[in-house]
């Protein structure tokens, strides 16, 4: 089992070459980490999770992710489009029927953008950026909306059509980050210990607020009409503030060297791998094989 893991971090990191300097630097890692977890016993309940600062920590940040993305108004998005494109002044079924089929081809093209784009620009910048257009678009959604809802038949078409185009927009921008991120982040700033049950719990967030916001929004659409856009993004704005604060950047990290972050210190003691790939630090070959053998050997022992 050893040995087929270093051959799957070949492949994902050098074409599968497998004493390359950064295929070692992280198999040693992952030999390392897995090694302290057996001899600290790490696996670890729920209510252990509860009890430890640092467990519970990441467990709230990797939880916060589908809460954050439920709220953000895809709700409204996703299963009341119908209602938001009557809002916006699209009330023929065909047309509709139109936009749903370009907005879903549409989704897909900018959430394969966001898969590149978070992985070269970051997790925590791109879920900022994003969060804050999709406020503004909401902002916008919730203005034009009331034009529409005051003026009636007689609104101006670039009122309808510039409410359309955003509602584009946002399901773009939605896309972009919310799509991967839902399931990219959770599981990494989550260790071994805790990623089983953190990452049930951060669907259960999910699917249970989504659950009351399916009921309650077309609600609140169908009552206050525009005002619902702009309660929407009323309470996406502190979401900003807290993905700010409290996120934790893993772009170019491994597992491993996340867990540094959150615990201080790193259970290996070979360089973090993105130094050794950019070349700002070297790693004795010879003797991290040496190491690893080892390592190897007496876990399979064991």
């Amino acid at each position: 089992m050893l040995e087929e893991a270093r051959t799957v971090v070949a492949q994902t990191n050098a074409n599968g070459i497998i004493d390359d300097p950064v295929v070692l630097a992280v198999y040693k890692e992952i030999i390392d980490t897995l090694k302290w977890e057996k001899e600290e016993n790490r696996v670890m309940t729920p209510i252990q999770i509860a009890k430890d600062p640092v467990s519970r920590k990441r467990l709230l940040i990797g939880m916060s992710a589908g809460p954050f993305s439920c709220v953000a108004g895809n709700i409204i998005a996703s299963y009341y489009l119908g209602a938001e494109l009557s809002t916006a002044g699209i009330t023929s079924t065909n047309a509709q029927l139109e936009a749903n089929v370009v907005l879903n081809v549409w989704c897909l093209f900018c959430s394969l953008v966001g898969t590149h784009l978070i992985s070269s620009w970051g997790r925590k910048p791109t879920a900022i950026l994003t969060q804050v257009l999709l406020t503004i678009c909401l902002f916008i959604i919730g203005g034009l909306s009331k034009v529409y809802a005051d003026q009636g038949d007689s609104t101006s078409s670039s009122v309808v059509y510039g409410n359309v185009a955003t509602i584009f927009l946002f399901q773009g921008f939605y896309s972009i980050a919310w799509t991967p991120l839902l399931y990219l982040y959770p599981p990494e700033v989550m260790n071994y210990s805790i990623r089983a049950n953190g990452v049930a719990f951060s669907q259960l967030m999910l699917n249970s607020l989504a659950l009351v916001l399916v009921f309650v929004m077309p609600i609140g659409i169908a009552n206050i009409g525009w005002k619902m856009y702009m309660i929407n993004a009323s309470w996406d704005i502190p979401i900003i503030g807290l993905i700010y604060y409290y996120w934790v950047e893993t772009r170019g990290k491994t597992l491993e060297e996340i867990d540094a972050i959150f615990e201080g210190h790193k259970h290996s003691d070979v360089p973090d791998v993105e130094l050794i790939r950019t070349g700002k630090e070297k790693l004795d070959v010879p003797m991290v094989e040496h190491e690893i053998e080892r390592e190897v050997v007496g876990m399979k022992s064991e």
